[in-house]
């Protein structure tokens, strides 16, 4: 145990989470195809009553196609403010630059996507999703990844001088 906390209060150790930021941004596919399997498995535990035909589709493929913003990309951003707000801590130093990495590729993918009109959010607007909604998530997404960044370089600045 006192060789974990040797290695958490280690400088290089924090400043190797750069490498992790890059890492995230890789792992973040397998990630969500995960997620689309899950919704894929809650989707058939859980049959929808109310919806039929058109509707019951369509709703069907907004879950589906939602599955990354709903059990990735929104936990990933809600675990970065709570790392932000309460300050870098020992592990927050190798779990924020995997957030960083995720949200950042959320950001970038969803630009992309709605650009080129093909992938997860482009489907979403097809099944009638509102763009400007989708476009304000990834702003978001954008906007928390940057500012975690600069948080935890300032941070890693700070355990520079020290």
């Amino acid at each position: 145990m006192k060789e974990i906390n040797q290695f958490f209060k280690n400088k290089r150790a924090k400043i190797l989470g750069i490498f992790i930021v890059a890492g995230a941004t890789f792992v973040e596919v397998p990630l969500r195809l995960f997620c689309h399997k899950v919704s894929e498995i809650l989707l058939y535990i859980m049959k929808e009553t109310f919806l039929v035909g058109r509707a019951e589709a369509v709703a069907r493929e907004i879950f589906t196609q939602s599955s990354p913003l709903i059990f990735l990309y929104f936990p990933a951003m809600i675990g970065l403010i709570i790392i932000i707000k309460d300050g870098f801590q020992k592990t927050d130093w190798f779990l924020g630059p995997v957030l960083i990495g995720i949200l950042f590729k959320a950001g970038i993918y969803g630009l992309i996507s709605l650009k080129h009109q093909s992938g997860e959010f482009w489907l979403l607007t097809q099944a009638g999703a509102p763009q400007f909604l989708l476009n304000f998530f990834i702003f978001l997404f954008i906007f928390v990844g940057l500012t975690g960044l600069l948080i935890w370089m300032k941070n890693i600045i700070d355990i520079i001088e020290r």
